[in-house]
Parts: structure tokens; C-alpha cells; sequence
């Protein structure tokens, strides 16, 4: 009966060695987070552009994509 209580004492110990070495690798990380996560300054704010050109038509739309296309397939194609 001697060598229960002494190995449930042994589980109980072990455990508890256990929990408390998490619990405190819980707070070091924590602490370590929280000395790391500084808010980034904050960024200069850039003058505004002047206005974009005219969208583009369709017609050239398509012109720019198939030579996009055409281009790409040489390309991969190795030509």
C-alpha cells in the first residue's frame, strides 16, 4: 500500500511540475509579445496626385489583353 501512495504522491508531483512550468512559459511568452508588439509608426501621408487619365475604351482594352496574351503564349511556348 506504501508503494501506491508514494507513486500517486510521484503523479501528483510530476504534474504539478508540469502545469507550473507551462503556466509560466505562458507568461514569459505573453510578456515577450507584449514588449515586441510596439504600434508602427504611423505613415507619412503622401500629397495628393493629380487626376488619372481618361479610362481607356474597350477597343483598346481588347488590343492591350490579345497582345498580353499573344505575348505570353510566345513566351512559355519558347518562341
Amino acid at each position: 500500500m506504501q508503494n501506491l501512495y508514494s507513486s500517486l504522491f510521484l503523479v501528483i508531483v510530476g504534474m504539478g511540475t508540469v502545469f507550473l512550468f507551462l503556466a509560466l512559459l505562458i507568461i514569459a511568452t505573453e510578456a515577450v509579445r507584449r514588449m515586441i508588439d510596439t504600434p508602427a509608426p504611423a505613415a507619412p501621408v503622401a500629397p495628393a496626385k493629380a487626376a488619372s487619365p481618361a479610362a481607356p475604351d474597350e477597343a483598346t482594352l481588347a488590343v492591350v489583353i490579345a497582345s498580353a496574351v499573344t505575348q505570353f503564349r510566345q513566351d512559355r511556348n519558347g518562341k
